[in-house]
């Protein structure tokens, strides 16, 4: 569906003026924690390229969807909250990341991958780091980990806080068929 309704560059724009029209307070907590955190964050258009092009496919994607219809995303707004803020987080950042969180269009439900910090730094090795800490040194990219380990916990605990299912899964655990067939019943 997105291919076929996003191809050409005025559709692009159009979705992009539809999700910044609807969602301004989003917008504007994502520029604002940027703009405060750009001494120490890198590669911020890149992280807002990524921000605009989920909330235009969302935008296409509401507009095409029914009320009964099921919209899965599997890098969403709350996955979203580490690409802003996890380069450089700060504890006194937790405002912002509060605000990022009311703003953003709200889930039904979330599934959070636990996985232990060494595993994923084992995985990260094997399978590559993200381009923004791919070339930082050791120390900064354990940093890296615990910050967004922080923003994952912060950010599950506030969508909670709110009422938005949060369905956690093992991630160090293998895939039990059973319980997939669960997930995809859960009403969303």
């Amino acid at each position: 569906m997105w291919k076929a309704i996003y191809a050409r560059a005025p559709d692009r724009v159009r979705a992009v003026a539809g999700f910044v029209t609807r969602w301004p307070e989003y917008v504007e907590t994502v520029v604002g924690a940027q703009r405060r955190r750009a001494d120490r964050d890198s590669d911020q258009e890149r992280v807002l390229r990524w921000i605009f092009e989920l909330g235009a496919k969302f935008q296409v994607a509401s507009g095409a969807l029914g009320d009964d219809d099921v919209l899965v995303i599997d890098e969403g707004f709350a996955q979203r909250a580490v690409a802003v803020f996890g380069h450089g987080w700060r504890p006194d950042e937790e405002a912002d990341l509060a605000r990022y969180v009311a703003s953003m269009p709200r889930p039904d439900l979330v599934f959070v991958v636990d996985v232990p910090l060494e595993v994923c730094r084992e995985r990260l090795d094997r399978s590559g780091w993200p381009a923004r800490i791919a070339a930082q040194a050791a120390e900064v990219r354990n940093a890296y980990l615990e910050a967004v380990s922080d923003i994952v916990r912060l950010t599950t605990e506030m969508l909670g806080a709110v009422g938005v299912a949060v369905e956690r899964i093992d991630g160090t655990a293998p895939v039990d068929a059973g319980r997939i067939q669960a997930l995809r019943s859960l009403s969303v």
